[in-house]
């Protein structure tokens, strides 16, 4: 590394010694709620997701967890996670939803036209059709290491049955990644 960029490090194009930041989960704004998603897949193509829905506390209100029936791949699990996540939410009742997921080519497929020889066409179809209903969903790309608590949810769901299970309290470790969220949050929010 050069003597300037060293000198510069830290530093903003102002002059200016730049804030600390960290990437870490956030709660949802008041009368929001935030749904974590995420997708498996395992080298068979055993193909499972899930996700976690948060109130502005950063408290569980709901999550699920699912295991295809038929192989597929993660391109496919993280959109069957969006679909199952937002019906979910609609059939709860929410109406302010922040999706949050970790996968870019599937917010670029949601926020794009549907291409017929896409594998998963149908199932983006019912995600537009879902997010066009009467209610506000703003839906965000997150880093990975933000999503860990979506993300044990999906691999957790390797040892269930087929099909969507719901889940209203937590499990296993769940309330561990919760926590490690919320604390997450409480550093950096004093730091700012």
């Amino acid at each position: 590394m050069s003597k300037a960029s060293l000198m510069l490090k830290g530093v903003n194009l102002n002059g200016r010694p730049e804030q600390p930041r960290s990437i870490s989960w956030s709660p949802p704004c008041q009368g929001w709620v935030k749904l974590n998603v995420d997708g498996a897949c395992s080298q068979d193509q055993v193909a499972t997701g899930g996700g976690v829905l948060r109130d502005e506390y950063g408290a569980l209100k709901s999550g699920f967890m699912f295991k295809a029936a038929t192989p597929a791949d993660s391109f496919a699990a993280e959109v069957w996670a969006v679909l199952f996540g937002m019906k979910m939410c609609w059939d709860l009742g929410e109406r302010r939803v922040v999706l949050e997921f970790d996968a870019r080519e599937v917010v670029e497929l949601i926020n794009g036209p549907i291409q017929e020889s896409q594998s998963v066409g149908e199932v983006v179809r019912k995600v537009k059709s879902i997010l066009n209903r009467d209610w506000e969903v703003l839906v965000q790309w997150v880093p990975r290491k933000i999503n860990m608590a979506a993300d044990y949810v999906a691999k957790q769901a390797f040892d269930v049955w087929p099909g969507v299970h719901q889940f209203h309290a937590s499990f296993g470790d769940l309330a561990k990644f919760m926590n490690k969220d919320r604390l997450l949050y409480d550093i950096c929010s004093r730091i700012v």
